[in-house]
């Protein structure tokens, strides 16, 4: 069985250049699969080497995670074998196949749409079984995969039988690099278990075997979560010293503007203000505005979450209202340009910036706001929508002053 100490005794070199804790990297190593497979009897040898351009596409946008652009080629790949393969699948296709559903289920994850996620990996399982593939790479990934939106869910069991599925198929496969990520899930499940000291043990042992091999890797998520961790000790040295390696090891393998960068600050401004340290959750917000505005077309959505983030926090954390107002109104104009598919980031926002103009003590730039934001409410959610009575609440409470 793999034990970590006896690990950092026989490997003194190590595979060089692997990233083991970064995402996008994880989603390129869980894919690597993909250069093996062998061309199926259903597919000619060129419609086949499609296939795997198709796959490859949708992977370098997941690599910057661009899901929004990545799990239409998989999604390509799912209905191009499955209409070409009435019958019995192949096990070629049949492989090609899990690895393009989990590859949706990772986008859906992390677009926070944990059911269809789900779905999406049963899919997967669902083959892995039928064709045997349940000693292979592949299986491991998957549970791996499970395990991760388990953890997100709250789901221990699930999670702990899913990491131990995966440490006995990586052991017999000696496919080291999975088995430290594994400790690392472990960390994370004893940490969302509230087992903090437990978790911070696991990647502290984790850290001392990057420095016994001697090589370099990003381990800037792993700086994160233990950053994270002694927050919740309450050792908030401890804390900044992680926390702020998480973003040197960052900047020195990706770069300043990176969207590596760009997720790790997102990252931050998520656990920041749950600790009350707004004015760095600030600084982090307004830097990472500047990257995506580089990254990101003036309309995309996804640049106006950053706006938005942005503008809670100087709304609600740091009562800055002038540049509160000025970054609200920017995200809803975006979003504006989206109502499809944006409702719900649409009617916050009207009320967010209706809220701001309160503060400013403009009541009549309020009221108009907040009754824009009401009509488009009232069009796009049904009447018992928790919605109306925000509505309904802060015009009450702000402008006739019930």
């Amino acid at each position: 069985m793999f034990s970590l100490q006896n690990f950092i005794k026989q490997h003194a070199s190590f595979k060089q250049g692997a990233s083991i804790f970064t995402s996008s990297l994880k989603l390129a190593r869980r894919s690597a699969l993909i250069h093996h497979i062998h061309y199926s009897a259903n597919f000619s040898t060129s419609a086949h080497q499609q296939l795997l351009q198709t796959y490859n596409a949708g992977l370098q946008a997941s690599r910057y995670y661009k899901f929004d652009e990545s799990m239409p080629h998989f999604q390509q790949i799912i209905s191009s074998i499955t209409a070409a393969n009435a019958g019995q699948l192949s096990r070629e296709d049949s492989l090609l196949l899990v690895q393009a559903y989990r590859n949706v289920g990772e986008g859906l994850k992390q677009k926070k749409r944990f059911v269809e996620s789900m779905k999406e990996y049963v899919k997967a399982l669902k083959l892995v079984k039928a064709n045997s593939f349940e000693k292979t790479r592949e299986a491991g990934l998957l549970y791996h995969s499970i395990a991760e939106l388990s953890i997100e869910q709250s789901q221990f069991e699930e999670a702990t039988a899913c990491l131990e599925k995966a440490k006995h198929i990586f052991s017999d496969l000696n496919e080291e690099v999975d088995l430290i990520e594994n400790e690392y899930l472990m960390g994370l499940l004893s940490e969302k278990s509230d087992r903090n000291a437990e978790a911070i043990e696991i990647w502290e042992n984790i850290l001392k075997f990057n420095k016994k091999i001697g090589k370099e890797f990003n381990i800037s998520h792993l700086y994160l979560s233990l950053g994270r961790s002694y927050l919740k000790e309450g050792n908030q040295n401890k804390a900044n010293e992680y926390l702020e390696k998480s973003i040197e090891t960052t900047v020195q393998q990706f770069g300043e503007d990176s969207l590596e960068h760009l997720h790790i600050y997102s990252r931050l401004i998520e656990i920041l203000p749950k600790y009350k340290l707004y004015e760095k959750a600030v600084v982090y917000a307004e830097r990472s505005v500047k990257i995506a505005e580089k990254h990101l077309k003036a309309d995309d959505p996804d640049l106006g979450r950053y706006y938005t983030r942005l503008g809670e926090l100087y709304l609600w954390k740091t009562k800055d209202y002038p540049k509160a107002l000025e970054t609200s109104q920017k995200a809803l104009e975006i979003y504006l340009k989206h109502p499809s598919e944006r409702k719900e980031e649409i009617a916050n926002l009207y009320l967010q910036v209706a809220q701001t103009f309160a503060y400013l003590e403009d009541r009549d730039q309020a009221f108009k706001i907040s009754m824009k934001g009401d009509d488009f409410a009232r069009d796009n959610f049904p009447k018992k929508h928790p919605i109306h009575f925000e509505y309904y609440a802060f015009r009450r409470r702000e402008i006739y002053g019930g």
